[in-house]
This record gives structure tokens, C-alpha cells and sequence, in this order.
């Protein structure tokens, strides 16, 4: 796969818009899930860890485009599933796209880019 690396000032113009527009608003919890979750949600929001986390792999993202999610929770320490989930969010927040799948640890996963990179194959 071909790729043109994101340029600095894009690279920073998305690192800023998540923070400041605070844009991880989808709900962590479902509606019938039992209250301790909405509990935690809600803990995870406002003590802003949820936030952190987003931002982390979306640094990652921006630094190293192409990875998977499993890739990606490696890099930053969160492990495979939180990082998937704050990819997710940041997918939702329009600041990632999903990419091609690749080999990771034995299944497929799908390849995580930063909003307007170009990629060819």
C-alpha cells in the first residue's frame, strides 16, 4: 500500500479539535445495561480518562497511520479492546477512518488512518 504521510499542520488541527471541542459524546453505557456501568461511564468521562485515552491513539494514528487497533493498544499501552473502543469514538468524533484489514496476532483487523490522509493501493 501507498500512503501519503498526513502534514504537520493537519496532523495538529486534528490533535486540537479533539481537545477542544471535547467531542467524545457517543454513550459508553446501553440503556439496559445495570447502573453500576452508567456509573462507571460515567466516571470514565469525567475523570477524563476516556479523553486521555482517545488522544492518545489518535497520536498514534497520526504518527504511524496504517496500524490496526490491537497495533495500536500495543503502542499506547491500553491494550487491544480500550483501544478499539476510543477508536471507535474518535471514528464517531470524525477524526479517523477505518482502512484496509491486515494480519495481527492471527485474525484480521482492520487498519486505522487519520481523516484526509489519501491512500492508494
Amino acid at each position: 500500500m501507498i500512503h501519503t504521510r498526513t502534514t504537520t499542520s493537519t496532523a495538529q488541527s486534528l490533535r486540537n479539535g479533539l481537545k477542544e471541542t471535547h467531542m467524545l459524546r457517543t454513550p459508553i453505557a446501553r440503556t439496559n445495561d445495570p447502573y453500576t456501568s452508567h456509573e462507571a461511564a460515567a466516571y470514565q468521562n469525567t475523570s477524563g480518562k476516556r479523553q486521555s485515552a482517545a488522544e492518545r491513539c489518535l497520536s498514534v494514528v497520526i504518527d504511524r497511520p496504517g496500524l490496526t487497533a490491537g497495533e495500536i493498544g500495543d503502542d499506547t499501552g491500553l491494550g487491544h479492546i480500550p483501544a478499539q473502543r476510543r477508536l471507535s469514538d474518535l471514528k464517531n468524533a470524525g477524526k479517523v477512518v477505518m482502512g484496509d484489514r491486515k494480519q495481527y496476532k492471527g485474525s484480521n483487523q482492520s487498519t486505522w488512518w487519520p481523516v484526509g490522509q489519501q491512500t492508494l493501493l
